[in-house]
């Protein structure tokens, strides 16, 4: 006789142990009590970083009321990140087993916007929120640290809860074109300052020209802190 899938046995096996019990037999086990039996037994060998979802019992199954203390086991194997079965085991005097689909998905932290951000706008603190969402769902490149983002300008349209990735921001712009800035060129030790003019927006850290306002010369140069342009020679 061919081996029936799974589903079908575990169907066929409610549909026996439903039917050995007697016509208007009560009281019946409250099956959400079953579905909560599960999550706590996988709960308490996984731990907080896990999040689980187990799939309610057939609403039309009615089994005796366990009087003693409902059994979780493991179907041969460790409970695992993914989809996992058990069995729920009650030992009464009128005993049956039924078994439950388990899925469990790995939390990580992640980095979501608190609030609609538009681009151009200056991210703050207030502006971020860290919440645990499903490993498996989340981007490679999705943020985790606060201080990669705060200080820094959106650069694409972000709705409330919406994860975070380096290409969502960019550097704060700190010099403007047409700015006046210091052109600091310097060698060995020695450096020598004169006033230019930004010919384009900077960032920190990023590579403008600028010009020198008494040479009237063009050069590129480093974008420092306190408009300082730093040059080569």
């Amino acid at each position: 006789m061919p081996m029936l899938p799974l589903r079908a046995r575990l169907t066929l096996a409610c549909l026996l142990v439903s039917s050995a019990l007697p016509v208007g037999a009560v009281p019946t086990q409250d099956l959400e009590a079953v579905r909560l039996a599960v999550h706590e037994h996988v709960q308490a060998l996984l731990g907080p970083t896990v999040q689980i979802e187990i799939n309610r019992p057939d609403s039309r199954l009615r089994l005796a009321a366990c009087r003693q203390t409902l059994e979780v086991f493991e179907q041969g194997r460790p409970i695992t990140v993914g989809t996992n079965t058990l069995g729920v085991r009650c030992p009464g005097q009128v005993p049956w087993t039924i078994y439950l689909s388990a899925r469990v998905s790995q939390l990580i932290p992640v980095l979501v916007a608190t609030r609609p951000l538009s681009p151009g706008h200056l991210i703050t603190a207030e502006d971020l929120a860290l919440v645990s969402q499903d490993q498996g769902r989340v981007r490679q490149n999705t943020l985790a640290d606060p201080s990669a983002a705060i200080g820094r300008v959106v650069a694409r349209p972000l709705t409330a809860g919406m994860p975070l990735t380096a290409q969502h921001m960019t550097e704060a712009t700190s010099i403007r074109r047409g700015e006046q800035v210091i052109i600091r060129a310097g060698k060995g030790g020695l450096a020598v300052e004169t006033p230019g003019k930004a010919l384009a927006d900077g960032a920190p850290g990023s590579r403008i020209r600028v010009e020198n306002l008494r040479s009237r010369r063009v050069v590129e140069g480093k974008v420092g802190p306190d408009r300082v342009i730093e040059v080569s020679m």
